[in-house]
């Protein structure tokens, strides 16, 4: 995955090669937090609360390419997920909850000009996952490290800042799961 991950860096950097610079076209990296909701197999088995299910935080890099609404972003997320047996958000116990890190790459497309001070965007790419589950019964289901991702999303430009919000599935088997995040990019 390391090297999956450092070929998208690079390829992404050779082609922003060659062209006059301007402050939309820099990488920027970020930072974001959310919420986490399941499906499929994860909700089925019964071993997750209803509604809100977890929490998200990771780290991004995103890396313009030749087309003003092309990019390609990096990112490293963290989930953790509470079990029905948690209570409240706040899980001490690390039989309460599961876990799940993932790393993807993914195209953004923007659906509005890159100047623009708001624009809504698409995103679509492939994911690794490495899991640890409170509940057996979703672990006997032989859940997947690789699977796809999309989603949509607003970002706002401030400054030399970029404030998101975006909404994403990721296949993560035996069900998915569905992260509701805001960020900053700078």
């Amino acid at each position: 995955m390391k090297v999956l991950i450092l070929a998208c860096i690079v390829a992404g950097a050779g082609v922003t090669v060659g062209r006059p610079a301007r402050a939309q076209d820099a990488a920027s990296f970020g930072v974001l937090a959310g919420g986490d909701w399941v499906g499929g197999a994860f909700s089925s088995a019964k071993a997750f609360r209803p509604g809100l299910t977890g929490t998200t935080v990771g780290a991004l890099a995103q890396l313009p390419l030749s087309s003003p609404l092309l990019a390609v972003r990096v990112d490293l997320l963290f989930h953790q997920l509470n079990s029905a047996a948690c209570p409240t958000a706040f899980c001490v116990n690390s039989k309460d909850f599961s876990r799940i890190a993932s790393g993807s790459v993914s195209v953004v497309a923007r659906l509005g000009e890159r100047a623009a001070l708001m624009s809504p965007y698409v995103l679509a790419g492939a994911a690794a996952y490495v899991s640890d589950y409170a509940d057996g019964n979703i672990v006997a289901l032989r859940p997947q490290h690789i699977g796809i991702e999309g989603g949509i999303g607003i970002e706002g430009r401030f400054g030399r800042s970029t404030l998101f919000a975006e909404l994403r599935y990721m296949t993560v088997s035996p069900g998915g799961v569905v992260p509701l995040t805001m960020g900053m990019r700078f």
